[in-house]
């Protein structure tokens, strides 16, 4: 690997220089480099200039194993080779390297043939295999036919208590809903330039949306007398935040494993969390909400209005926990006289709309930030802001997050980037954008008769697994 490779990667990885890029950190090194290129300066170096300084850019941006930085793969293959090859054969740097992949249902990878710069593995060959049913997972483990395995917050005890060792990185994986459609910034930050006609063309706006606020057009045929749409919308969110029961979750959704969230991406272990942020739970008060919004039960099934949420792919998307805790949430939501579907359906054909910002879907995610261990006192809110323009998104954007983040992004100070983090908490809670729910730990069962311990580096992306080579074998 040489700088050359690192700059064409991320340079590619760029939708601003790259339109055709749906990378999962395009909208972070858009954000970070704008429109410049990356460049080279020798076998080693390379040089980049920042379009919006971020001080988590060394230690985190461009140094997060697996999810939000670029993956470095050679250029002379996609050259030589083609793009539709490289998609099929993965060149990287790791200790291992792939003998065999199948989309969505198996990949095989075996330790490289030679002394690994940072570690040889103990590991021979690595089988990892799509199994979607838990209980076949489960009796894979019994059997031996599988040595490690995802196992949902509901069976962790169970497995604790059959002698299975758990393996994680340590970072709960908090899910919330992000009310997507609510496009509030009407300028590009990324170039200066207005996004009005963008927003028009988007159709977010064409018809009234109960949970989407229209700051363009604040005054519409449903509000109530002396209400604009902006608040109508934000009293129907605040009435789906706090009608939902996240301890009830908790206990019967997840057997007792995890902790309530109330606003996504902040903790309530951290020491500067605040009980005012806090959503009771009050359907009384959700239906008074939606009274008052102008949204009365109707006659006959007696719904208010209906809502579709998009269960996102955190803990197995819908085929797994996540689908679960989407369920439990529409429930609640139905109990008001709301009406929420749960979508299920592949990631892949959602993600188009929050990349795009042509969605009004509500979708129930981590959101890239979404990770229980990380600072309070990291910037908050990129992917809520028009910086991350061509790449993902929570599918709203707002002005004031996007000052917010400018300004801690380039704060030295973590006392003073904790108090502008206050102020994100306190808005996000206020207008109800993207309500959290509940953190749950991804753990991972390993048979301690074929494995003596794993140890992965802490509080990575979303509690994925990480650092297969450090996988320990039994003698």
């Amino acid at each position: 690997m040489t700088a050359e490779d690192m700059a064409w990667v991320m340079n590619r990885t760029n939708p601003a220089l790259n339109p055709e890029s749906i990378a999962t950190s395009a909208s972070t090194i858009t954000a970070l480099f704008g429109d410049t290129p990356v460049t080279v300066v020798d076998d080693y170096t390379i040089y980049a200039e920042f379009a919006n300084f971020d001080v988590r850019w060394a230690s985190f941006l461009l140094n997060n194993e697996g999810q939000l930085t670029s993956v470095a793969t050679p250029k002379k293959a996609f050259d030589e080779m083609g793009e539709q090859w490289m998609k099929k054969n993965f060149i990287g740097t790791g200790p291992f390297q792939v003998v065999e992949w199948k989309e969505n249902l198996s990949g095989e990878l075996e330790k490289v043939p030679y002394d690994h710069w940072m570690k040889n593995a103990e590991v021979e060959v690595l089988k990892v295999i799509a199994v979607p049913e838990e209980a076949t997972r489960i009796a894979m483990l019994q059997t031996g036919e599988a040595d490690i395995a995802y196992i949902s917050p509901k069976d962790i005890t169970r497995m604790a208590q059959l002698g299975y060792k758990a393996v994680d990185s340590g970072a709960g994986t908090q899910l919330g809903v992000f009310f997507a459609g609510n496009l509030w910034d009407d300028t590009n930050a990324q170039n200066g330039e207005s996004l009005m006609e963008t927003i028009n063309l988007s159709g977010v706006y064409a018809r009234d949306i109960e949970w989407v606020g229209n700051p363009w057009s604040p005054d519409d045929s449903n509000n109530p007398e002396g209400m604009n749409d902006m608040e109508q919308a934000r009293l129907v969110r605040t009435a789906l935040a706090v009608s939902v029961d996240r301890e009830a979750i908790i206990e019967y959704a997840l057997e007792g494993i995890g902790t309530p969230v109330y606003v996504d991406w902040f903790s309530t272990y951290s020491p500067y969390w605040d009980d005012k942020w806090k959503y009771d739970y009050d359907p009384d008060f959700a239906e008074a909400l939606l009274d008052e919004a102008g949204f009365p039960r109707a006659g006959g099934d007696g719904y208010r209005l209906e809502t579709p949420l998009f269960v996102g792919p955190e803990l197995g998307g819908g085929e797994g926990p996540g689908g679960e805790i989407g369920d439990a949430i529409g429930g609640y939501w139905e109990k008001v006289g709301v009406k929420a579907p749960t979508l299920k359906y592949a990631y892949a054909v959602y993600r188009p709309g929050v990349v795009g910002r042509t969605t009004v879907t509500p979708y129930l995610t981590s959101c890239d930030e979404g990770v229980e261990t990380w600072p309070w006192d990291w910037p908050k809110g990129l992917v809520i802001t028009t910086l991350t323009r061509g790449g993902f998104s929570g599918g709203f954007e707002s002005p004031e997050i996007l000052e917010w983040y400018l300004e801690s992004s380039k704060e030295a100070s973590i006392e003073k980037r904790v108090a502008i983090n206050n102020q994100v908490v306190e808005y996000l809670y206020h207008w109800a954008l993207q309500p959290g729910y509940v953190s749950v730990p991804e753990e991972r069962f390993v048979n301690t008769n074929s494995i003596e311990s794993w140890e992965m580096e802490p509080g990575l992306a979303g509690g994925s697994f990480n650092h297969p080579e450090n996988i320990v074998l039994a003698r």
